[in-house]
C-alpha cells in the first residue's frame, strides 16, 4: 500500500496528512500547472485514482474513507469532499469542464456512483451557433445518503439529510430531509431521516 505522486507539470501542490501517506493506497497524477491537493489527516485511501489536468484543487476531509475514488479534473475543477463521509466503492468524480463537485460532512455514497458538471461534448444550437448545455456544479449537503449506482448530473443539488435512492438520476434540486427516486429524481418522501 502506497500513496504515488506524479508530478508532470509545475507549481502544484500537495499535502497529504502522514498518517494518509503511511497507509494510503492511491496514484495522484498532475498532468499540468497550479493543482492543490489537501487530503486531512486519519482519511482512508483505498484505491483512489485522482488525475488533475491544469488549476484544478482537490480536498478529502478528516476521517473520510475514500474507497475506489475515481477523479478527472480537466481544467479549473473543483472537488471538496467534507470530513467523515464513507465512499463504499467506485465512484466517479468527473469535471471535464470547469466546475465545482462539492460533497458535504458525514456522507454516505455507494458504489457505482457517478458525479459530473458537465455533458462531456458540447451541444449547439444549429440555427444560432449558441451551446444549449453549459457546464453547472454538482451540490450535495451535509449527511446525505447517494445510494449504489445513482448518477448526480450537471445542476444537481442535494439538501441536507436526504436519500438518493437506487439508480436515480438527479438533475436538479432535490431539497431537505426527503427520498428522491427515479429518472429523473422525484420525491418520493419528505420528512425523513436516516441512520448509518
Amino acid at each position: 500500500m502506497a500513496v504515488e505522486i506524479v508530478d508532470r507539470g509545475a507549481r502544484n501542490r500537495v499535502v497529504i496528512a502522514p498518517d494518509v501517506m503511511a497507509n494510503g493506497n492511491a496514484t495522484i497524477t498532475l498532468d499540468g500547472d497550479d493543482n492543490e491537493v489537501v487530503i486531512e489527516a486519519a482519511c482512508i485511501l483505498n484505491g483512489a485514482r485522482i488525475e488533475l489536468g491544469s488549476r484544478n484543487r482537490f480536498l478529502a476531509g478528516y476521517q473520510s474513507r475514500v474507497n475506489a475514488l475515481e477523479v478527472y479534473a480537466r481544467e479549473a475543477g473543483n472537488v471538496a469532499i467534507g470530513a467523515g463521509n464513507y465512499f463504499t466503492w467506485h465512484t466517479r468524480l468527473f469535471l471535464h469542464e470547469p466546475g465545482t463537485i462539492a460533497i458535504g460532512s458525514r456522507c454516505l455514497i455507494a458504489s457505482g456512483t457517478l458525479f459530473t458538471v458537465s455533458d462531456m461534448h458540447p451541444i449547439f444550437d444549429r440555427a444560432s451557433g449558441a451551446r444549449i448545455n453549459l457546464p453547472r456544479d454538482v451540490m450535495v449537503e451535509d449527511e446525505v445518503w447517494i445510494s449504489q449506482e445513482a448518477v448526480l448530473l450537471k445542476g444537481a443539488q442535494v439538501g441536507r439529510g436526504s436519500v438518493i435512492a437506487l439508480r436515480a438520476v438527479v438533475t436538479g434540486p432535490i431539497p431537505e430531509h426527503c427520498i428522491a427516486a427515479g429518472i429523473p429524481a422525484r420525491v418520493v418522501r419528505e420528512n425523513i431521516v436516516w441512520n448509518l
